[in-house]
C-alpha cells in the first residue's frame, strides 16, 4: 500500500503551514479547512499553477500529485481575478446593513463580537445544511437508478450549493452586523491565538460539513454496523462493475452511497452523518474492522491509500 498523503495548506504570504487531519472530499471541505486553519475569508486556492475552481480541479490535483505531501497554496490577493476573490465582498454589497451594527476599532471587532458573529454563522450553516441535504436527497431519490444523467445533475447541483454555503453565510451575517468581510477576516486573524476563537472556528468548520440531527430510536449502534456492512459490500460490487475513470466518478461515490442507504434502510444523509459521529466510527477500536474494509475497497478502486479520505469513517 502506498504511503499516506499529507494535505498541507499554506498562505502565499506566510511561512506557516497547516496539515489537515483528512483529505477534503469537496470544495466546501477544502474552503472550510482554509477558513478554520488560517482565518482567511476571501481567497483563491492553487495546486501548483492550477486554480482550484471546481470539484474536478480538486480531484485532478489528487490524481496528479505523486508526492507524500500535497500543498494547496492560499492566495489572499483580492485584486487578482479568480474564483474566490471578492466573492464575499460582492455578496456584502448586495445586502442591507441595518441590523445589530458592531463597533469597529482599528479595523477590528472585539473578541466577544467576533464570537457572536461566528456563532450566528455556525447556526445558520447547520440549519441550512440540514434542510438542503433533505431537499436534495428527495430529488435524487426520485431519479436514483431510473435516470442516471438526471441523478448526476442533481448531485452536482447539491455539491455546488454546499461549496457556496459558507461564503454565502459569511456575506449575509457580515452585512447584518454592518461589517465587511475583510474586517471579519482580519478580526479572525487578530484573535486567532485565543482558545475561544479557535474552538468557535473549529466548531463552525465541523458543522458546515456535518449536519447533526436527532437519530431515530431504531438507529442503534448495531443498526449502524448493519448499514456499514452493507455499504462495504455495495461499494465492493459497484466499484468492481464501474471502476472510476475520472475525477467526477470519485466525487459521486459518496453521494451514490448515501442514496443506496436511503433506498435500503430509509436513513438520510443527515442521520447517517450524526450516527457516524455519535458512535465514533472514525476513532473507536470496535470499528477498526469496518475502517479497514472500507480502506481496502477504496484503495483497490483509487490505486492509493484513501485512509484520510473516508469522510469521517
Amino acid at each position: 500500500m502506498e504511503a499516506r498523503v499529507t494535505i498541507r495548506i499554506k498562505l502565499t504570504d506566510d511561512d506557516d503551514s497547516h496539515d489537515l487531519e483528512r483529505v477534503p472530499l469537496t470544495l466546501e471541505e477544502l474552503f472550510s479547512a482554509v477558513y478554520s486553519k488560517t482565518g482567511a475569508v476571501n481567497f483563491k486556492v492553487l495546486f501548483r499553477d492550477l486554480p482550484i475552481k471546481s470539484l474536478q480541479d480538486l480531484y485532478t490535483a489528487y490524481l496528479e500529485n505523486k508526492d507524500n505531501v500535497l500543498t494547496f497554496l492560499v492566495d489572499e490577493d483580492l485584486t487578482a481575478p479568480g474564483y474566490m476573490a471578492s466573492s464575499v465582498d460582492s455578496m456584502f454589497k448586495m445586502k442591507p446593513q441595518t441590523e445589530g451594527k458592531l463597533n469597529i476599532s482599528e479595523g477590528l471587532i472585539s473578541e466577544n463580537d467576533l464570537l457572536k458573529v461566528i456563532d450566528e454563522m455556525t447556526e445558520a450553516a447547520k440549519n441550512r445544511l440540514v434542510t438542503s441535504n433533505a431537499e436534495f436527497m428527495k430529488r435524487r431519490q426520485e431519479v436514483y437508478e431510473v435516470d442516471e444523467e438526471r441523478w448526476k445533475q442533481i448531485s452536482f447541483e447539491q455539491l455546488a450549493f454546499q461549496e457556496r454555503l459558507l461564503m454565502t453565510i459569511t456575506g449575509e451575517i457580515c452585512a447584518k452586523h454592518g461589517i465587511n468581510p475583510q474586517i471579519f477576516q482580519n478580526s479572525c486573524r487578530s484573535h486567532a491565538s485565543k482558545p475561544s476563537i479557535q474552538r468557535a472556528l473549529e466548531e463552525m468548520a465541523e458543522k458546515t460539513l456535518q449536519a447533526g440531527v436527532e437519530l431515530p430510536s431504531d438507529f442503534t449502534k448495531e443498526k449502524l454496523r448493519e448499514v456499514m456492512d452493507y455499504i462495504c459490500s455495495y461499494l465492493e460490487e459497484y466499484l468492481a462493475r464501474h471502476p472510476p475513470t475520472n475525477p467526477a466518478d470519485f466525487i459521486l461515490i459518496k453521494i451514490r452511497e448515501g442514496d443506496e442507504v436511503m433506498k435500503k434502510f430509509g436513513y438520510d444523509e443527515n442521520q447517517i452523518a450524526t450516527a457516524l459521529s455519535t458512535y465514533g466510527i472514525d476513532r473507536e477500536p470496535e470499528w477498526e474492522d469496518v475502517r479497514k474494509r472500507l480502506q481496502n475497497v477504496m484503495t483497490k478502486a483509487m490505486g492509493m491509500d484513501p485512509s484520510m479520505m473516508m469522510g469521517g469513517y
